[in-house]
């Protein structure tokens, strides 16, 4: 019982020494993050449940939309209770002695794994695109070939890559302590760098080039016999009403081919633009670690202003999954209206009751 007693109290005092290290700067920051990934994980994790409810053609991209809301959530949860739970800063005195919150909560395992999961689906849905617009004929017919193939990448890439994580931190005398050794921090931090975000834009750009493409030459195609069918109308006055119908569906098909081309233009430009924002800020954090101006890795503060600016990046991409699914698009529309609808009758039973009552 007095063991207990003077564990408890030495690591009340850890806590109250760890708490009084950090700035109220960094508070407001921890508080102002945590604050945003509460709204961006309900917000993601709202678009899953819409997108339950929304009808996609293509089996394989709403289970991918799916996987990324739910990811983008978790990352969230993941990234909140690292901050709040203050497991970033176990150089100001180390809480715990635990090896597996050392190696997997303090080291940012955890982080990192959700993180390269949602990267990882976005790479798939990237492919998913290029299968369905190059390979048409093939895509429907190996639609399971393709979810398994997908399934098996994204936690075979994630383990790989966070894997990184645990040998950057290390047990010493029982107690959490980064990795000291300078050049094996750097060789780790940049093959982290080329596997978390220098490959996923290069991939994401390789293969969303043949897909505007393939689009924009489907337009085209549309518009020249639409083009055809108009001239040959003008020929024969018998023949009009059926190139009358045969135009319009070439503007409605055509109309539908610019709508995809500009979901997919958009959704990869954004992609392509945060990963390369997040690669060029590590570069430079990592050569000012390299130059001793700063401290940058697994026990460095400046982590928390990087996961801040993380958060900004995951909360835009629960939009961008909004604004460029049409179908999923006309759902949450519909969902709004259905809530202002009750909140309008509820409002008015209200006033109702109040009149009965007076």
């Amino acid at each position: 019982m007095a063991v207990a007693t003077i564990n408890l109290t030495v690591n009340m005092t850890i806590m109250g020494d760890m708490n009084a290290s950090i700035a109220v700067n960094e508070w407001v920051l921890i508080v102002s993050t945590c604050v945003l990934l509460s709204f961006d994980t309900v917000i993601s994790f709202y678009t899953a449940l819409a997108l339950t409810q929304t009808r996609i053609d293509s089996a394989l991209s709403k289970i991918l939309m799916y996987n990324h809301n739910v990811f983008n959530g978790t990352f969230c949860i993941v990234v909140s209770y690292l901050l709040v739970s203050l497991n970033f800063t176990f150089p100001y005195g180390a809480p715990s002695g635990d090896p597996f919150v050392c190696r997997v909560v303090q080291s940012g395992f955890l982080v990192d794994l959700s993180s390269t999961a949602v990267i990882c689906n976005v790479i798939c849905q990237c492919a998913d695109r290029f299968w369905a617009s190059i390979y048409v004929k093939s895509y429907r017919s190996r639609t399971k070939l393709y979810i398994i193939a997908c399934y098996v990448f994204i936690p075979a890439y994630s383990i790989l890559v966070s894997g990184l994580r645990f040998f950057q931190t290390n047990m010493v005398n029982g107690l959490c302590a980064p990795l000291v050794e300078s050049t094996m921090k750097h060789v780790l931090a940049t093959m982290e760098l080329i596997l978390l975000y220098f490959l996923p834009v290069v991939i994401v750009i390789m293969m969303t080039i043949p897909v505007v493409w393939q689009l924009r030459q489907s337009i085209i195609g549309i518009g020249r016999n639409n083009n055809n069918n108009t001239s040959s109308s003008s020929r024969s006055a018998s023949q009009q009403p059926n190139s009358i119908e045969t135009a319009l569906t070439n503007e409605d098909l055509k109309s539908a081919f610019m709508v995809a081309q500009r979901g997919v233009f958009l959704h990869a430009l954004v992609v392509a633009i945060e990963l390369t924002v997040l690669l060029f800020i590590i570069i430079i954090l990592l050569a000012l670690d390299k130059l001793q101006l700063i401290k940058y890795g697994a026990a460095s503060p400046i982590r928390t202003y990087y996961y801040c600016f993380i958060s900004l990046f995951s909360t835009f991409n629960s939009f961008v999954t909004i604004l460029t699914v049409t179908a999923l698009r006309r759902t949450v529309v519909r969902h709004w209206q259905n809530c202002k609808e009750k909140l309008v009758h509820s409002q008015t039973r209200c006033q109702c009751l109040h009149r009965e009552s007076n």
